[in-house]
């Protein structure tokens, strides 16, 4: 993935983060999801915003993460 950090809207963009055509675990894609907020928070962001993804039900489940 490539993210930029936006620090005057204080946006996270992701560009493409890109999954290896293997199946992630539940406990894998929470992995993921802890470390993707964490880098967030470090890079003084609120929000977070992706362009596009190779597998649409990874993000979509990481974009509910962020909601709640």
């Amino acid at each position: 993935m490539d993210a930029k950090a936006d620090r005057k809207q204080k946006v996270m963009i992701v560009h493409n983060p890109h999954f290896e055509p293997v199946e992630l675990s539940e406990a894998n894609l929470n992995q993921f999801i802890k470390a993707l907020k964490s880098f967030v928070r470090f890079n003084q962001c609120r929000d977070i915003t992706f362009v596009k993804t190779n597998n649409q039900d990874y993000l979509e489940v990481i974009q509910r993460s962020f909601i709640a």
